[in-house]
């Protein structure tokens, strides 16, 4: 069954109800607003993050925080002192983590014993490894939007820092249709993330994917009251009335 979700009600009439504010004071069309803001939404722009990156700050250091484990050191050199390179590990009190807990849960219902400790936490860093490449395989959902849609962006193409850009393995996860001029007042333009479709990634899309969303839309929509708000002071000094 292919995973969905949605932003909240409450953020989709916020951001339409700006939108047809902003329209009224921009000499954009609608299709033309449309799939510049669906950009800027999944890009990020001169004043917000973007789903592709608030997507990242989902986090992974929240998820080995949350399931117990950390990067540790993986020896101790001669001099006594912990060598500098490290690996993820689960932390020494392994038996009271999340990602120990779950693991053992799984096996009880599947009526299977409780391996030794080195093989309980091996598959607890299974677990979190996996959790982790979901987060990232989550984020490559939003590149065929954001491929396509660059050409609307009145700023041009978002440059991505080293790292912020997710990878594309394999084929494209989502997936965009650009509003037109055709569609007239009907517009609308859908962007969608379908790395979810797989039953290993659904729990990472409706815990990092949708919440990521949700905050780039409601950063979208503050952007573009803080532009509506410049429009009326610009109005209110060419009619001679101060503001602050």
């Amino acid at each position: 069954m292919q995973t969905t979700f949605t932003i909240s009600k409450a953020s989709q009439a916020d951001f339409q109800n700006t939108l047809k504010r902003y329209l009224q004071v921009n000499r954009r069309t609608l299709p033309e607003a449309l799939n510049e803001k669906a950009y800027f939404i999944v890009a990020g722009s001169p004043t917000t993050q973007g789903a592709i990156r608030l997507t990242r700050k989902a986090d992974y250091q929240r998820i080995k925080d949350e399931l117990g484990a950390q990067m540790m050191s993986i020896g101790i050199g001669k001099r006594g002192k912990a060598l500098k390179k490290q690996s993820l590990q689960i932390v020494t009190d392994y038996w009271a983590q999340l990602s120990v807990l779950i693991i053992i849960a799984r096996l009880r219902k599947k009526g299977e014993k409780i391996p030794p400790a080195a093989e309980l936490k091996e598959k607890a860093l299974k677990m979190v490894r996996a959790r982790i490449a979901s987060v990232g395989f989550i984020r490559s959902g939003w590149l065929p939007a954001l491929r396509r849609l660059a050409r609307f962006s009145k700023y041009g193409r978002v440059k991505f820092a080293s790292g912020d850009l997710p990878k594309k393995t394999g084929d494209f996860k989502g997936g965009v249709s650009p509003a037109t001029a055709a569609q007239g007042n009907f517009a609308k333009c859908v962007i969608w993330n379908s790395a979810g479709g797989l039953t290993k990634h659904k729990g990472a899309l409706i815990k990092y994917g949708q919440p990521g969303l949700e905050k780039a839309v409601q950063e979208e929509t503050a952007s573009m009251k803080k532009y509506l708000a410049g429009k009326l002071r610009e109005n209110a000094h060419a009619a001679g009335v101060k503001t602050n």
